[in-house]
């Protein structure tokens, strides 16, 4: 399994950084954790060449705020003529419904409804905390955010944690997996109730919950786009057991 990160910041573009989006690659299958405006560079050469022996597209979403899923309006100049499917979080997990969200931002008179699109779309609601993608088993859990938002796991292989406060560990949701990759918006210790507020979670706390839940690897992402370098390794404090990797958009790191 190859992952490429596209986007790294939250809210919106800066330096150089797109909003929220990974690109996850197996035998058989491509996989979108979540759409932002980062899955735009799925035009760009170098990434492409990742993507194009697939006829079909999965994108999972975490959640319905515009900075993760604008890039599903970018669908019809990036995958025509081949089968998208997406799998959308729902009722009990999230306070809205597919239908509600998505037909809110893909309508007229702002854009073209996604059954209008160039490309078959399929949207699957995801009403329960498991479900499979080919041979690939995928879990969900509610997580704490305004209007609500999940946490993703991939087999054993990667957890996919964005819009959420950090958790006290250990936690069985990610024990075991080879790559934790949790946001980090708050990347200096904040008060438990300002990251209550904005739903947020804090680097430290981060490191914690991935330590205290044996993560072997962990990617911090979700950035604050305020930030012109969110964090430099040099800054980092060792952890035993813990190797911490900082994302570079467009880069393949093997998991």
């Amino acid at each position: 399994m190859n992952l490429i990160p596209l986007g790294i910041n939250g809210y919106h573009p800066s330096f150089g950084r797109q909003t929220t989006s990974f690109l996850l690659t197996t035998d058989d299958q491509a996989i979108i954790l979540d759409a932002g405006t980062g899955l735009g560079r799925l035009t760009e050469p170098d990434i492409r060449r990742h993507v194009e022996r697939f006829e079909s597209l999965n994108i999972i979403l975490s959640h319905y705020h515009l900075d993760h899923i604008v890039g599903l309006s970018y669908l019809p100049g990036i995958w025509t003529d081949r089968q998208v499917t997406i799998y959308a979080p729902s009722v009990p997990f999230v306070e809205s419904t597919p239908e509600a969200a998505l037909n809110r931002l893909l309508a007229p008179p702002c854009f073209q409804r996604l059954q209008d699109f160039p490309l078959a779309v399929d949207v699957i609601p995801m009403t329960a905390p498991k479900f499979h993608i080919g041979d690939i088993q995928v879990q969900i859990r509610a997580q704490r955010h305004p209007g609500g938002s999940v946490g993703i796991r991939i087999d054993d292989s990667v957890v996919f944690m964005t819009d959420t406060i950090a958790e006290t560990g250990p936690l069985s949701f990610i024990a075991g997996s080879r790559l934790l990759i949790h946001e980090a918006w708050f990347i200096e210790p904040v008060d438990i109730e300002l990251a209550e507020k904005y739903g947020h979670s804090e680097l430290s706390k981060v490191r914690e919950l991935a330590l205290a839940s044996d993560v072997g690897r962990l990617m911090p992402m979700h950035f604050d786009p305020k930030l012109e370098q969110p964090i430099r390794e040099t800054t980092l404090k060792p952890a035993k057991g813990l190797s911490t990797i900082i994302p570079i958009e467009g880069e393949c790191y093997e998991v």
